[in-house]
C-alpha cells in the first residue's frame, strides 16, 4: 500500500470526507485527492497537517500494522504526543523556532534527543 492509499484508507475509516480534512487544516480538497491517487507527493509539514485532520499520531501514516517501532511501543495510541490540536501547535510552533538556532546548537539539541531516544 503507498503512501496515497494509506491516507485514503485511514480517512475512509473516521468516515471523513474530503471535504472535512480541507475545513480542518485548510488543504484544498483537490489537493488531498491528488495526494491520495498517488499523483503529488506531500511535504513533511503536509503530512503532519493530514495527521491531525486525521486524528492519528504521523507514525499511522507510514505503519500497516498495529504496532509502530521500537521507539513508540510504550505509549498507546490515544497517549501517543502530537495527536491533540495544543500538541500540534506547540509541534508547529517548536518547528518555527528551529529554524532560527545556528548550526551547533541545533546540533546540541539533536544529540540530546538521540540520546534520549535510546533510553526509551
Amino acid at each position: 500500500m503507498h503512501l496515497g492509499q494509506r491516507l485514503r484508507f485511514l480517512r475512509t475509516k473516521k468516515r471523513l470526507s474530503l471535504g472535512d480534512v480541507e475545513r480542518r487544516v485548510g488543504l484544498l480538497r483537490t489537493y488531498v485527492s491528488r495526494v491520495e491517487r498517488g499523483y503529488t507527493t506531500p511535504s513533511v509539514d503536509t503530512l503532519e497537517k493530514l495527521a491531525w485532520a486525521l486524528q492519528v499520531p504521523m507514525y499511522e501514516i507510514f505503519c500497516n500494522g498495529s504496532r509502530p517501532g521500537r521507539t513508540t511501543r510504550r505509549f498507546t495510541r490515544s497517549h501517543a504526543w502530537g495527536t491533540t490540536a495544543a500538541e500540534a501547535r506547540d509541534l508547529a510552533r517548536m518547528r518555527r523556532l528551529l529554524v532560527r538556532i545556528d548550526d551547533s546548537d541545533r546540533d546540541l539539541l539533536l544529540s540530546t534527543a538521540q540520546q534520549m531516544a535510546r533510553e526509551l
